[in-house]
């Protein structure tokens, strides 16, 4: 019983003197620990870091709301004066409508409104005031002004499509303006059937005077149009073109009041081959048949440069006949009054500078252009025809070019006949 006692005693003793050392221990430790940051552990930077990102994405959220709440405040201020301003505009506009002036002008804006199959709105060209009726319509083209010596300059051509298409203008016409010449070509669509109903009518003040038919190739050009009777007076001029059928075009190169009829008596393509042209063919003069060529030692040559001209003269000026001394040519005509037009283009650059080329111009052995130089009246490389009116009583017209100092050179040529003037009507007594 007292051994028990004893050893139960031991251990109280051993653990007390346990928690004595501990205690000891303790009280050796410092109360306060300091930390230095700089020596301190790698644990201690991730914390310092989660917390500056924590605290930006407070800071960021912070100003999305406020940027909100500024907006919210700010529309909430202007909502009433838009109302406002709303309000007003709705006022103005219902005393506007209920103006007398404004309601009649409606009225008569409605009455004029074009109904939908009235014509296209009007054009203008060279002083003809165009019209079409749906389907009729017409295109703008650029051609080449080949009559100024001096500056060749864009042309406009139109393209009449498919239905009809009038041209009107009102005139005095002056004693001079005897006809009404028309240059145009057809342009037939592929695969379209003969069309005999095309045509162009002329009327003059509201009475048709003449009728070109142009279905199945009747037409020639250039036309004429006879206004003899109405020379010196006020007119109303229309011209009216009818397709007669979908697909069919008709290309208006010039419409020109002039003295005199002319018709294409020759045309020969200079140093070239056969061109089938609606306007009148233009004779072959190459090598193979020279038929109308009465000089010897004259030569042909394929142009390399091409010259800017009209659509219907571009095959005449890809050939042409020079000599090193003169080109003669003699044309068989019947007595009357012809207009003779040489086509001349210097395209030989060797030549291409004023006074590098000069030549004789001769009609019927008379001299009637002394050292005529191509690229001085073409005022450069570009296209030029040379024209001068003849009165021819028997015999041909014969055309000599002639070297001073130079040989010529010539594209094409074609002679012109015009209808002599019909005398004055005779005033009964």
């Amino acid at each position: 019983m007292d051994c028990g006692r004893a050893d139960g005693q031991q251990k109280i003793d051993r653990r007390l003197a346990e928690v004595e050392a501990a205690l000891a221990k303790l009280k050796q430790q410092s109360a306060v620990v300091v930390v230095d940051e700089s020596k301190a552990g790698p644990s201690r930077k991730p914390i310092r870091i989660r917390r500056l990102i924590e605290a930006a994405v407070f800071l960021v959220l912070l100003g999305t709301a406020g940027y909100w709440l500024y907006h919210q405040l700010r529309d909430m201020s202007a909502a009433p004066d838009a109302e406002k301003q709303k309000a007003a505009k709705k006022e103005a506009d219902d005393a506007k409508a209920n103006d007398p002036k404004t309601a009649k002008a409606k009225v008569e804006k409605k009455e004029t409104s074009a109904p939908p199959d009235a014509p296209v709105e009007a054009d203008v060209w060279r002083g003809w005031k165009l019209e079409s009726t749906a389907p009729g319509r017409w295109n703008r083209k650029m051609d080449w002004d080949l009559t100024n010596a001096a500056a060749p300059k864009p042309l406009e051509s139109l393209i009449f499509e498919d239905g009809t298409v009038r041209m009107k203008q009102r005139r005095k016409l002056a004693d001079s303006e005897r006809w009404l010449e028309i240059r145009a070509k057809t342009q037939p669509q592929p695969q379209a059937k003969e069309n005999k109903a095309e045509r162009i009518v002329v009327r003059v003040n509201g009475a048709q005077t003449d009728e070109i038919k142009i279905g199945a190739g009747q037409a020639r050009w250039p036309a004429f149009v006879s206004l003899e009777k109405f020379a010196g007076q006020q007119v109303d001029l229309e011209i009216v073109y009818e397709a007669g059928a979908p697909g069919q075009q008709i290309a208006w190169k010039s419409m020109e009041f002039v003295p005199q009829k002319r018709e294409i008596a020759k045309r020969i393509n200079c140093g070239g081959p056969v061109i089938e042209s609606p306007d009148g063919d233009w004779e072959q003069d190459d090598n193979k048949s020279s038929q109308y060529l009465k000089s010897v030692g004259t030569r042909t040559w394929g142009v390399k440069t091409p010259v800017s001209v009209p659509e219907e003269l571009k095959d005449v000026f890809l050939d042409e006949r020079w000599a090193n001394q003169f080109i003669a040519y003699s044309i068989p005509v019947e007595p009357g009054s012809y207009d003779v037009v040489l086509h001349f283009a210097e395209t030989n650059r060797g030549f291409q500078a004023p006074g590098k080329r000069q030549f004789d111009i001769l009609i019927n052995n008379h001299i009637v252009a002394e050292k005529f130089d191509i690229f001085k009246a073409a005022g450069g490389p570009g296209a030029f025809p040379w024209k001068h009116r003849v009165e021819v009583k028997e015999g041909p017209i014969d055309i000599r070019l002639q070297g001073n100092p130079v040989g010529p050179a010539i594209k094409g040529l074609e002679i012109l006949k015009v209808a002599a003037p019909k005398p004055p009507a005779k005033v009964a007594k």
